[in-house]
């Protein structure tokens, strides 16, 4: 889809995840004092939060193995590792090759239940990970993956990977499977159908968090009640390190669910103000996530955006300048290259929320001087990505529609007649001066509004998107092909019927679509009579000649 062209932010280094503090300490204290266990619980969760990486460098857990391996086992010799199932798959996942991994699995298929389960889900993942497969195949894909790990919880039992497992569900939910819903509502808006879907993963994601917290509770109150000789065999094992870095990252990744969740609610939901709030809760209860720098948590940049993402949404617009000012501050003074471009998209969102929250806070002016700035930013640093320069016309264009809103209720009708003018312009500039660029951002404008619209209450740009998106929809054929047809026709007339002298530019235009439209319809003569008047108003427009042309060819076919 020519018009998801933003990465997805992810919320999460590629590097390796810092460890917490060893236990060994806290297991000689147990045997020193058995009767205050719980001061033990207190301190291991401590000691696990001030080294918290959070997602900052979670990669998704390794399920492949039958059996969890110790810690204590030796290195393998390279030419072993070289040589191992494992490593052989998944070097060939990263590389695409997915036939010679599905045939790798079939001639060398894992031993044990759960093997059998991960090898399906290194399969979809393959195909997840396979850019070359269609939008609709990848998703397929990801949506198996993740259906094939909900059903081995569910079968889990009493099995010490369960919690882990949960955690890359959720992981999985969030950041792969709802991640193209996310970014369509947080740059561009978004529409019914990304809210819907959003809102049913963040669902799934939150109950399995909120259930892996609660299992997690419990295991670390069962853990505080063994016997010294019991706790140090789980600590050896890795299972107490385990647990001691689960608890905070699922708070963590809890706290961004929720934020998703949010997002996919309107503002009158209850639930959505219960989400922000549950969020703002989690961050002064955890003050270490957002004063800890940056370079030894790797989450602080991130978790001040989330800060200040909430306020914007809660209404403290100090609040949240505050937290986006001091979150870009401690990311320009990054030196490690790898840090810098892990960031990358918290700085993004910073930057476009920065301008919101001043949008919201009735500073105009300041937020337009913030989009011009970040035109500067993405024509330095990301020139080749147009889709920011979209979402850079759809900033201006909302602070456009926040003055003409204020003018109305102030009663001031022509200035907001003019600001509203001024609002769909952002983009009709954007599309005239990039011409070979104005499908994508229709097909942009046409994905947030949806083929239902009510064309009567879009702007006359809209109603240009909408009349083309109809248009390619109709070419596509299907079931509502006629009443689509029907639609685009309506748009087409309606538009010529009230635009006033300002859309001028874009009248040529729609008569042009409105004339495919009606010959779409089987009515050679009154596309006939569109086309001609396209090219007789506008000798100009781009179109002028192949709409005189197509004028002439009806005609004479009449």
């Amino acid at each position: 889809n020519p018009s998801r062209t933003l990465q997805p932010a992810r919320h999460y280094e590629p590097s390796r995840m810092l460890q917490p503090a060893r236990n060994s300490a806290r297991a000689k204290a147990r045997g020193s004092d058995r009767r205050v266990p719980h001061l033990f619980r207190g301190a291991r969760y401590r000691f696990a939060f001030v080294l918290l990486t959070g997602m900052a460098a979670a990669t998704t857990v390794q399920l492949h193995a039958e059996d969890t391996p110790s810690k204590s086992q030796p290195a393998k010799p390279a030419q072993k590792s070289r040589l191992d199932d494992d490593v052989f798959r998944e070097a060939l996942k990263r590389r695409g090759l997915t036939e010679l991994l599905e045939l790798h699995m079939r001639e060398f298929p894992p031993v044990g239940r759960v093997a059998a389960h991960m090898m399906e889900r290194d399969m979809a993942l393959a195909v997840f990970a396979d850019l070359a497969r269609s939008a609709q195949e990848r998703e397929a894909a990801i949506a198996r993956a993740n259906d094939i790990l909900t059903a081995l919880i569910e079968r889990a039992g009493d099995d010490p990977r369960r919690f882990e497992w949960r955690f890359t569900l959720a992981h999985s939910l969030l950041y792969d499977q709802a991640q193209t819903y996310f970014n369509n509502i947080l740059y561009r808006g978004g529409n019914g159908a990304d809210r819907n879907n959003l809102r049913t993963l963040t669902t799934r994601a939150i109950a399995t968090l909120t259930s892996l917290a609660d299992e997690l509770a419990e295991e670390n109150a069962r853990v505080d009640t063994l016997s010294v000789r019991e706790f140090e065999r789980l600590e050896r094992s890795g299972f107490v390190e385990q647990i001691d870095q689960l608890a905070p990252q699922t708070d963590y990744l809890l706290a961004w669910a929720r934020f998703y969740d949010s997002l996919a609610r309107n503002k009158g939901d209850s639930t959505r103000t219960r989400r922000l709030h549950a969020i703002a809760e989690y961050l002064a209860k955890n003050p270490t996530v957002l004063d800890m720098p940056h370079t030894v948590s790797r989450v602080q940049i991130q978790a001040l955006v989330l800060a200040g993402i909430t306020e914007r949404r809660l209404n403290d617009h100090i609040g949240a300048r505050n937290s986006f000012e001091r979150a870009l501050r401690i990311a320009g003074g990054l030196q490690d290259q790898i840090q810098i471009e892990a960031v990358d998209w918290a700085v993004m969102l910073a930057r476009i929320e920065r301008i919101r929250n001043d949008r919201d806070d009735g500073r105009f002016e300041r937020a337009s001087d913030e989009v011009s700035r970040f035109r500067d930013f993405i024509a330095t640093n990301r020139d080749h990505n147009f889709g920011l320069r979209i979402v850079a016309a759809l900033l201006e264009r909302s602070i456009h529609r926040a003055r003409a809103d204020l003018a109305q209720s102030a009663g001031r009708t022509s200035d907001a007649t003019r600001y509203r003018a001024q609002a769909w312009k952002s983009l009709e500039n954007l599309a005239r001066n990039n011409p070979a660029r104005r499908d994508e951002i229709y097909a942009t404008l046409y994905e947030m509004i949806g083929s239902d619209a009510d064309f009567a209450t879009l702007d006359p740009f809209e109603q240009c998107a909408l009349l083309g998106g109809l248009l390619f929809e109709t070419g596509q054929g299907g079931k509502m092909s006629d009443a689509l047809l029907v639609k685009a026709v309506n748009v087409g007339e309606y538009f010529l019927a009230n635009s006033s002298d300002s859309a001028e530019l874009l009248t040529p235009e729609v008569l042009y679509n409105l004339a495919v439209a009606k010959y779409r319809q089987g009515l050679p003569a009154d596309a006939a009579a569109r086309f001609i008047e396209a090219a007789r108003r506008s000798p100009s427009f781009d179109n002028a000649l192949q709409a005189a042309t197509h004028a002439v060819q009806l005609t004479a076919e009449l």
